[in-house]
């Protein structure tokens, strides 16, 4: 029972923690370095950590550590990547156009939550494991070639002679903005206490899913398509009742959480599982990698 927790522990560091402590960081190096650059990077090393695991598959195979390893590198790639790229978002349309392309950028999100699982659970009864990788690698190559060709200072305001403060400093700023605006405060703590209830109903809803109801994997891509495509359904009704662009976004960006499940993501899951009970060790890891 106690490696049961050890492992929820571990998951919850490998997927979760680099995250929140990098965070802060990438939204730094947004501000202040090239945001294309930045963008491709991460982009390239997210192709480099899914060829390290599928170098790793082939030559030894699937295990539970290299899946942690490549949790916490993915996790750190999208990070940067994922920042980086909504701020850039105001840059790259102009002011008429920037709530449409928000509202394009999020409803993109909600498409791929509700295809991934579908099409990530038939795929697994279908393809091995390293068919995952792969399809992983070559979306995301194709991302790397597209964003490589776009102008990201295209609409910029901000001048080449801006000076840039320390990061230190940028922390200490946002740390104190936040406290001097009680609206933001509220929101930050409801997001907090959202996350926290959320992230423990996907982890035990996951479990149970898959462990003591025994559902196979297409099943279970279906329900994880069916819970996006109610967020999905619930956005445009909140427009429709509202009559707000600006709803759709704050319903995505407070509920989805960044609920994009790729295919490889329901495939990884699985194979976290079928490593665990080859092991012997508690099936209680449920691998995020969002």
């Amino acid at each position: 029972m106690t490696g049961s927790a050890t492992r929820f522990a571990t998951n919850m560091i490998c997927s979760i923690l680099p995250r929140a402590l990098v965070a802060p960081l990438a939204g730094y190096v947004a501000d202040n370095y090239s945001k294309k650059r930045t963008i491709l990077i991460a982009q390239a090393g997210t192709i480099l950590t899914m060829a390290s695991l599928l170098f790793y598959t082939e030559t030894i195979e699937m295990s539970v550590n290299a899946i942690y390893v490549t949790t916490v590198f993915y996790t750190l790639c999208s990070a940067f990547s994922g920042v980086t790229f909504t701020s850039a978002i105001a840059t790259l349309v102009n002011p008429e156009r920037l709530q449409r392309a928000m509202s394009f950028n999020q409803m993109s999100v909600s498409v791929a939550a509700v295809g991934g699982p579908v099409i990530g659970g038939m795929m697994y009864g279908f393809f091995s494991m390293e068919v995952f990788l792969i399809v992983h690698m070559v979306a995301y190559a194709i991302a790397f070639c597209l964003e490589a060709t776009m102008n990201f200072n295209l609409y910029s305001t901000r001048g080449d002679t801006a000076k840039a403060e320390k990061i230190w400093q940028g922390l200490v700023g946002g740390f104190s903005y936040m406290k001097q605006h009680k609206v933001i405060k509220v929101v930050m703590w409801l997001l907090l206490w959202i996350n926290l209830f959320f992230s423990a109903i996907v982890v035990g809803g996951t479990y149970i899913i898959i462990e003591l109801l025994k559902v196979d994997s297409t099943h279970f891509g279906f329900i994880e398509a069916a819970g996006a495509g109610g967020i999905q359904i619930g956005s445009i009704l909140l427009v429709a009742i509202t009559g707000d662009l600006v709803a759709i976004s704050w319903v995505y960006l407070m509920i989805t959480k960044d609920l994009l499940a790729i295919t490889t993501i329901v495939s990884i899951q699985y194979k976290a599982k079928q490593a665990c009970s080859a092991s012997g060790m508690p099936v209680s890891i449920i691998i995020d990698l969002r």
